[in-house]
């Protein structure tokens, strides 16, 4: 029977993956931003609309869950001695994070297009802002270790 490896750590490959993953839901809010407008969209908000005070409610938590999961992983790299599998436990810690908060993002696009309201396209570009605020950083990883 064949065993096969983890790959091995390239610090580049982080970076790769984050801009991957930002022009992914760069492109997807452009495509729906213009199907919306391209179909008459307005902004609304209603606050007698479950889906109002609901989606940003779930985006937020799924953005909370998000970190403390990172944190989670983060305080598990203490326990480990090779610095090759500490770096990927970071990196793996990385991309969860950042999956979580692009579905939040995901939804966001996908009610912002069916309610045909940009006030959910509004909230998407926000959590992008806030996505990309989770680069990574070469200063970071020294404060990581």
């Amino acid at each position: 029977m064949v065993k096969f490896d983890a790959p091995q750590y390239d610090p580049r490959m982080l970076n790769n993956i984050f801009i991957f993953f930002l022009v992914g839901q760069i492109a997807l809010a452009i495509a729906v931003i213009y199907y919306i407008n391209s179909n008459g969209a307005l902004f609304s908000f209603n606050p007698q609309d479950i889906p109002t005070f609901s989606l940003p409610v779930m985006v937020l938590s799924t953005n909370f869950i998000a970190h403390k999961i990172f944190q989670q992983q983060f305080n598990r790299i203490s326990e480990i001695e090779d610095l090759e599998k500490k770096m990927q436990v970071i990196q793996l810690a990385h991309v969860i994070e950042w999956i979580m908060v692009e579905v939040g993002t995901l939804l966001l696009l996908v009610f912002a297009q069916l309610e045909g309201n940009h006030f959910f396209s509004v909230l998407a570009v926000f959590n992008i802002l806030y996505f990309f605020s989770l680069r990574p950083k070469i200063l970071m990883l020294n404060e990581e270790f």
